[in-house]
């Protein structure tokens, strides 16, 4: 089960204003912030933004999250009960990706792991 997501940006301020207007709608706000990373969700950050500051801070280094024999073939992200809004925007989101062909090519450019 994956508790929260977190994606790299550039600019941590310029982003975090952008992701509290995108991610209002959804109904997550603004509950954490630090000095290489801001926190949003409803009652707890589920999703963080990470800066430049952040970078070096983690790495794959292989083991049982990558073996299909654990978890089987491709990816998956797990939301909490009953937050269908974000299911449903996240499987869409997906789904267009995917259909453009986008999907794979921006995988590898952030994972240098293939999820297939």
């Amino acid at each position: 089960m994956i508790d929260h997501v977190s994606v790299g940006v550039g600019d941590l301020e310029r982003a975090g204003r952008f992701y509290e207007l995108a991610l209002a709608p959804l109904g997550l706000s603004r509950l954490v912030t630090r000095p290489a990373t801001i926190g949003f969700g409803k009652s707890y950050p589920e999703f963080w933004i990470n800066g430049t500051d952040s970078s070096e801070c983690c790495a794959f280094s292989g083991g049982p999250f990558v073996e299909s024999r654990y978890f089987g073939e491709g990816i998956g992200i797990a939301v909490r009960k009953g937050n269908d809004l974000l299911r449903q925007s996240l499987n869409w989101a997906l789904f267009r990706l995917w259909e453009k062909g986008r999907y794979t090519d921006l995988w590898l450019r952030y994972f240098s792991i293939s999820p297939f």
